[in-house]
């Protein structure tokens, strides 16, 4: 679609039918999204004047509701991805460079002939989830990308694993790559170990591509069991459901969390939020 499609199709209220299914279930939220998606749309056009024929493509984040470390003991992990996203507004430039403006980081550039993806920096990731795409084999055409977060730097949530999923489905979608979610998860795992030094498992990213309240059993740590537990969580209207927050026993202390215990009890708030509007 062009950009002006999509500005009329939000200001005809076309697209609130999807607002409420992928964000909080209310009017206001609905109001806030389509501000924020014009919004980008706008900021798109003024960044990259030259393209039109736009697609839209959202990452959701996600909190961990088990222990930080149960993913490291082959254990079973319960991790939920929430209605904060990452949105981008994206078109092919027909140029053989990939070009990602992000909010939080500014303009990147990635000449696809000439990969260097260094290390420790979003730039560097991204040029590293290229180059796992392209050692299988996949051919990546140039795009623009137009980035922004709704994703708050607190409680617990991370941008990382958002940031990967969505340049993983943006490639995907765009060079008509057809992967299951565990091979894409193992790309970004892949190029975050690689080029941004970060040793974390699937989970992140796993529970960023299925979505909802999801069940991990981690007895295979390459090929989780998933099972899904938003619905199951539905037919429990008359019972109370008890959330409790933990951390690992590293103690901390930030502007944001006195001690382990606040940051316990913000987990909790936080997860106890989310089943609110999904059941």
């Amino acid at each position: 679609m062009t950009i002006s499609e999509m500005t009329n199709m939000i200001g005809n209220g076309m697209m609130d039918k999807l607002f409420l299914q992928i964000y909080r279930k209310n009017d206001r939220e609905k109001l806030r999204q389509r501000v924020r998606y014009l919004s980008a749309a706008e900021n798109f056009s003024k960044k990259f004047p030259l393209n039109n024929e736009i697609n839209v493509f959202s990452a959701p984040a996600q909190v961990e509701i088990d222990e930080n470390y149960t993913e490291k003991h082959y254990g079973k992990v319960l991790s939920a991805a929430v209605t904060s996203d990452l949105l981008a507004i994206c078109a092919i430039n027909r140029e053989n460079i990939i070009r990602l403006y992000f909010e939080e980081n500014g303009l990147t550039e990635i000449d696809l002939s000439d990969i260097t993806a260094g290390t420790g920096t979003f730039s560097a990731l991204a040029g590293g989830i290229i180059s796992e795409f392209e050692k299988k084999q996949h051919k990546i055409c140039g795009f623009d990308a137009y980035i922004t977060s709704d994703i708050p730097n607190r409680y617990g949530f991370s941008i990382l694993a958002s940031f990967e999923v969505l340049l993983a489905k943006i490639i995907s979608h765009y060079n008509q790559v057809d992967l299951d979610i565990f091979e894409i998860a193992k790309i970004c795992q892949c190029a975050e170990r690689k080029y941004y030094s970060k040793n974390y498992g699937l989970i992140n990213q796993l529970t960023c591509l299925t979505g909802g309240i999801t069940a991990f059993n981690l007895k295979e740590t390459e090929n989780p069991l998933i099972e899904k537990i938003g619905k199951i969580l539905q037919t429990y209207d008359e019972n109370m459901i008890e959330v409790e927050g933990h951390t690992d026993n590293v103690p901390i202390s930030s502007s944001q969390y006195r001690d382990n215990n606040v940051l316990s009890m913000y987990r909790a708030l936080n997860v106890a939020d989310f089943l609110r509007e999904v059941t």
